[in-house]
């Protein structure tokens, strides 16, 4: 198709065809190429190759000084360039001839100056914040996969600024993150794998490590950090679905509430609320016969929003204990350990007026409760306290306002005998 133009000899094709023909002008920095579903960001000028309009521009990137977005493997541009981007490296320059049937489907060949600035993969950050973002390299056996609290073994290589600075393989509970070394980001993403998959993530801000593990490692503070990680082996945990019985699915639930119980003791909050979460999801599979069964299943979950609650106040976040609360409520509106969690997670904010109500209803609940007891008191004596200080404070006020007050008046009394003239009243 081409081999009759002398100028694209130093090119190499893409296609068998020839129909797309690629020079590098510029190496790339590290190995590594874009793949599908990647979001990549480049600059780009386009001119038109051979014919009349040759060497014109058309269209330009550069001109418009914004860089170009789009996602790799997605037909959202033409098809030589998806053809010719997972061929690049980060920061990259190169030419492409891209022949008609690769390019507008015109009868016209375009060339394009590419220049690679960035590419990534799909946010799965909690937050969708831009702090995880993931490619999937291999998607490996999707009937295993990496949950929070099984054993997994994986291989790491962390890079910094294209540095490797981390390389090994590790074996640890999933979600156990800091045991491990490694940052939460990278244990979230894990959850989105499978067992032999391979991918590559990039963590930044919340989801990177803390000021000590990035001074720990040699590494400049809130620098992006990218990993590639494969998933070795996992631990294969049954799904509530594939048991037969409401006794077997409850007796599997029940195992996995006291491992995760046992993480909430040893002070791994974090890991301890994703399985309680794991657990919440599962719920939905249990299938109930009966009045009974409903009950069991309703106080297991009653027992989960608890637990997560009290995760809520061990990580000092009033706010997520008391969406837990609420939610019990939905369950159990007369539930004396949700009004003693709710009356904590008010006092974490300060609001011992609210506090107090809630530590009244545990109390009824539970007139033996002797903690819901102690802590009606306490905020009772607080209450009273700060009322007094209040009073105390208003009739200062009142008395500074009171003595400003006779003082000014007699100011202006004085000021108006002396200002004012004395009429002569001898005439």
């Amino acid at each position: 198709m081409a081999d009759d133009i002398p100028s694209l000899e130093d090119f190499f094709s893409l296609t068998e065809d020839r129909g797309v023909l690629k020079k590098v002008i510029k190496e790339g920095k590290r190995d590594i190429h874009p793949i599908k579903d990647d979001t990549v960001v480049v600059h780009y000028v386009g001119t038109f190759h051979g014919g009349s309009e040759h060497g014109q521009k058309f269209d330009s990137s550069r001109d418009r000084e914004e860089p170009f977005k789009f996602r790799v493997g997605k037909s959202e541009v033409i098809k030589a360039w998806d053809l010719a981007i997972p061929t690049m490296k980060p920061g990259e320059i190169c030419e492409i001839v891209a022949f008609p049937d690769y390019a507008y489907f015109d009868g016209k060949t375009r060339r394009f100056e590419i220049e690679l600035i960035d590419f990534y993969g799909n946010d799965v950050s909690d937050k969708y914040d831009g702090t995880l973002l993931m490619s999937t390299m291999e998607k490996g056996n999707a009937a295993i996969q990496p949950k929070p609290g099984v054993t997994c073994e994986i291989h790491i290589k962390g890079f910094c600024d294209g540095q490797l600075f981390d390389e090994r393989d590790i074996s640890y509970t999933v979600g156990d993150f800091e045991e491990a070394g490694i940052p939460e980001g990278l244990d979230r993403a894990l959850t989105y794998m499978n067992k032999d998959g391979k991918a590559r993530v990039r963590v930044l801000g919340c989801n990177s490590f803390s000021e000590t593990e990035y001074a720990q490692h040699g590494l400049p503070k809130d620098s992006p950090l990218e990993y590639e990680v494969t998933v070795m082996s996992c631990e294969v945990r049954k799904s509530v679905g594939v048991l037969q019985t409401f006794a077997e699915q409850m007796e599997h639930l029940e195992m996995y509430k006291l491992k995760a119980n046992e993480y909430l003791k040893a002070g791994k909050y974090k890991l301890a609320l994703k399985m309680y979460h794991e657990l919440q999801g599962e719920c939905f599979s249990v299938v109930t016969d009966g009045c009974k069964e409903d009950a069991d299943l309703k106080k297991f979950r009653v027992t989960l929003h608890l637990n997560k609650a009290l995760v809520g106040l061990k990580m000092k976040s009033a706010d997520s204990c008391l969406k837990e609360c609420q939610d019990i409520i939905q369950l159990d509106p007369l539930n004396e350990k949700c009004f003693y969690r709710q009356g904590e997670a008010y006092l974490l904010r300060g609001d011992h007026e609210e506090a107090l109500v809630c530590f009244k209803k545990a109390l009824r609940v539970n007139p033996e409760n002797s903690e819901a007891a102690r802590k009606i008191k306490m905020c009772e004596t607080t209450l009273s306290d700060a009322l007094r200080r209040e009073k105390t404070m208003f009739q200062n006020a009142f008395k500074r306002l009171g003595d400003t007050t006779s003082s000014g008046v007699v100011d202006e009394v004085g000021r108006d005998s002396a200002s004012v003239p004395v009429e002569n009243t001898s005439s």
